[in-house]
């Protein structure tokens, strides 16, 4: 296999500081910090997790959840969807990402192919 050729890092550092002077850059930062900083937040994700878990086994059994965790799924879902800190971050990322898109459609045509796609690690398969 040939070897990859090394990068400047200070092109890498110039370039991600410019993306974090990005006013989206910090909204999604602080709307992150908000997030993972809720405590009421964080007990109803582990909820949520705890009861997905019991039903993907559940269904790897041929089974379903019982209808009291059925129920409780979809009020945790409410409360989490219903949450200032969870919107928030959905929303920035959402902002975010298409930056982050916008930025791949200006490299791609000045590389002549999908930089995001070529940097994206790789799906598996049978050959690769």
């Amino acid at each position: 296999m040939k070897k990859v050729e090394s990068l400047d890092p200070r092109l890498v550092d110039e370039f991600v500081a410019r993306i974090m002077t990005l006013q989206t850059w910090n909204e999604w930062v602080e709307a992150n910090d908000k997030f993972e900083r809720d405590g009421t937040l964080q007990g109803l994700l582990q909820r949520h997790e705890q009861i997905a878990s019991r039903f993907r086994v559940a269904r790897a059994a041929g089974r379903g959840l019982s209808g009291v965790l059925t129920s409780e799924l979809v009020r945790v879902e409410e409360k989490v969807r219903g949450n200032e800190n969870f919107r928030r971050r959905e929303e920035s990322f959402e902002v975010l990402a298409r930056v982050m898109r916008q930025i791949n459609q200006m490299l791609s045509p000045r590389l002549g192919l999908d930089f995001a796609a070529l940097a994206a690690p790789p799906r598996g398969g049978c050959c690769g």
